[in-house]
């Protein structure tokens, strides 16, 4: 005789951070210049700061601004925007388009991450990623956040080195790879948790690839998972004090209700030692799957 297990209402989170809103309509105008740097020169002179939320392509401007309004309007020709809504492209089935539309959200949410101190890097070989950026005295930096409860998470600290404590061996910052994708005609941010470690905050160590392998070999389930649910936390809090972008938001992560699951005693019972102790400090001993979508 076989008894099954006791039913167990469970919840699965994702790694899939839905797009709450996108910008309604873009603005495309025809322009004499072919190099960012060049725009970028001339706002310069002109004193203005602007967004990012624009790129340039086979002579035309592309931009989430409304081209007809100054400064834009120094950079095109007025008398050439058109103005078209973004679900042209958003819901399109045509590659390009959704290339375009995509390569506009990922400006859109460079230039709102780096409002809240978060840097973007592409290396040469590898997928791009955005992490926390130093401070200024490269002094630990704490971000408060909550999920259940009120918490904090250091995401850039220094590591002293094992043979000379007194030398620093490398400064870790906490980050995620990105990736947008357009499920079910919705569009999301996959967010893949992982760090960036630098020789002095900016320089990108010579070991770094070492250091990663490293911290991915002992990192279990529960870090993960909460690294996942702060980034999360962190792209969609929205209060007096944080950033916000006026063309791009996020919902919460997407999650899946199931109507089984495994009794959080019997997790523990299986886990190794170190596991164990983060499973007591974790939120009522909950350990939250992961689904990578």
């Amino acid at each position: 005789m076989y008894l099954a297990p006791p039913p167990k209402q469970e919840t699965l989170y994702s790694n899939l951070l839905p797009v709450g809103r996108y910008a309604p309509n873009f603005f495309m105008a025809e322009t004499t210049h072919r190099k960012p740097g060049e725009i970028w020169t001339i706002f310069k002179e002109m004193d203005v700061r602007t967004g990012g939320e624009w790129f340039l392509k086979e002579g035309k401007f592309v931009s989430f601004h409304d081209l007809t309004q100054e400064p834009w309007s120094k950079v095109c020709d007025v008398g050439t925007v058109e103005k078209f809504q973004t679900d042209e492209w958003a819901l399109a089935n045509d590659q390009e388009r959704k290339n375009d539309f995509v390569r506009l959200l990922g400006l859109a949410l460079r230039n709102l991450l780096s409002s809240k101190g978060v840097w973007y890097i592409e290396p040469r070989n590898g997928i791009g990623f955005y992490y926390f950026a130093p401070t200024r005295d490269l002094s630990p930096r704490v971000v408060q956040w909550k999920r259940i409860k009120q918490s904090e998470r250091t995401v850039f600290q220094a590591y002293p080195g094992k043979k000379d404590p007194t030398r620093i061996a490398y400064y870790r910052h906490l980050a995620f790879e990105p990736w947008f994708r357009r499920l079910g005609g919705i569009w999301f941010l996959e967010i893949t948790p992982t760090y960036h470690f630098t020789s002095d905050g900016k320089i990108a160590s010579r070991y770094r690839e070492s250091y990663l392998s490293g911290i991915k070999r002992i990192e279990k389930h529960v870090a993960v998972a909460g690294n996942v649910f702060f980034w999360a936390h962190f792209l969609t809090e929205r209060d007096l004090f944080s950033k916000t972008s006026p063309f791009l938001t996020f919902a919460e992560l997407l999650e899946f209700p199931v109507e089984f699951g495994i009794r959080d005693e019997d997790w523990v019972a299986k886990a190794e030692e170190d596991e164990k102790e983060l499973l007591r400090e974790a939120e009522n001993a909950e350990l939250p799957l992961i689904y990578e979508g």
